[in-house]
């Protein structure tokens, strides 16, 4: 980088970087937010605040903010959805690079200096993360999320999962236009359809370093969004698998929003798809009570059993509901209630597989109960 300025002096004429943050409803967190943006040692960016329709003070609290500094701007939108939100702000960004940011969480002040250094030092990489600590409604650390680092890690992880932390990133604004932006049908993980598009073309990598402090309480999902997420991921995976073998993406120029009978319709199995949405959905609810939101966690293990599910699935169904809520009642300490729910998972297994799950599961329970305390 030539010049008598270091990164973080650069001048804030022409922005570099241009952050876009959605906001509905945030009146809480919202000032947070913006002001962890303007404690950035790298300086050259504008923030792009858009309200979706919010009906409290949010969007008056970020004005005000947006009085103290001529780089931030807030737009009121009609209520049209994150995507669409997102997609706008895309639009409306002069700058080479585009950060997200989430209304809740915090980034820490060398974030964008180290991420922005990363991508010129790495012209082949269109987006790149970080690491995260992933904090309660309370500000308490509960725990990180590393994803994987090096191109070859993340695409590799990709084919799996989201291995990118949408509110770390910080991408190339002419790469994300040139695949098209974020797509309307993969609703609750458009982030993850754009990362496969993406890697199609260019490399993902992600920085070691945390640059985020996010908040869990963001990733608290009804559990009709939780699996609407879980359906979307499925038909991001399958539009990238049918791309690379140089078939028709059947999402392509279509609004409409994936769906198990969409998955159906693409020659998914209706009882893979049972497998697939029951499993993550349990996988989440863990998630949830190592975080320490075990309220939630609670719920989403008993909203398991309201999944519409084929006949042949309930069984599994109903096991791994009871096999998350024990899981939330053994960070909770309760080892009896492990033990009854334990006991009323291996009811739905076979004879010899039950007896292997209760007390298997009981010691692993209790041998992890003991080390946390």
């Amino acid at each position: 980088m030539g010049g008598d300025k270091s990164m973080a002096d650069r001048s804030t004429e022409s922005p570099v970087v241009s952050v876009v943050l959605p906001l509905y409803n945030a009146e809480e967190t919202i000032e947070r937010a913006i002001e962890s943006i303007r404690k950035q040692t790298f300086t050259a960016w504008e923030l792009l605040v858009l309200d979706d329709g919010s009906t409290d003070r949010s969007p008056q609290i970020a004005q005000v903010v947006a009085g103290r500094d001529p780089r931030v701007t807030v737009t009121r939108l009609e209520q049209s959805g994150l995507i669409a939100t997102l997609n706008r702000g895309l639009k409306d960004s002069n700058a080479e690079y585009v950060a997200r940011m989430d209304q809740d969480d915090v980034s820490l002040p060398h974030r964008l200096e180290k991420q922005v250094a990363f991508l010129e030092q790495n012209p082949g990489v269109a987006v790149v993360g970080g690491a995260a600590q992933v904090v309660d409604a309370h500000g308490s650390l509960n725990q990180e999320r590393r994803p994987p680092c090096s191109p070859t890690e993340v695409a590799r992880a990709l084919a799996e999962r989201s291995a990118i932390i949408h509110p770390t990133v910080l991408m190339r604004r002419g790469a994300v236009d040139q695949v098209g932006g974020y797509r309307t049908p993969f609703l609750a993980a458009e982030d993850y359809d754009l990362w496969l598009r993406l890697s199609e073309r260019y490399k993902l990598a992600n920085i070691p370093e945390i640059v985020l402090r996010y908040s869990a309480g963001g990733s608290q999902l009804s559990v009709i969004q939780a699996e609407q997420q879980i359906l979307s991921t499925v038909g991001a995976q399958l539009c990238h698998q049918r791309r690379l073998h140089c078939e028709k993406d059947p999402s392509a120029n279509s609004s409409e929003v994936v769906s198990r009978d969409w998955l159906i319709r693409n020659g998914m199995d209706e009882c893979t798809i049972d497998d697939i949405v029951v499993s993550k959905l349990a996988d989440r609810s863990w998630w949830l009570a190592e975080s320490g939101l075990l309220n939630e966690a609670e719920v989403l293990a008993h909203g398991i059993q309201e999944v519409k599910v084929s006949p042949s699935r309930t069984k599994s169904r109903r096991f791994l509901s009871l096999w998350s809520l024990g899981r939330a009642a053994r960070k909770r300490r309760q080892i009896r209630r492990v033990a009854v729910l334990l006991f009323q998972a291996a009811l739905t297994s076979p004879r010899g597989v039950a007896e292997r799950l209760f007390f298997g599961g009981l010691r692993k329970f209790r041998s992890r109960s003991s080390g946390e305390s």
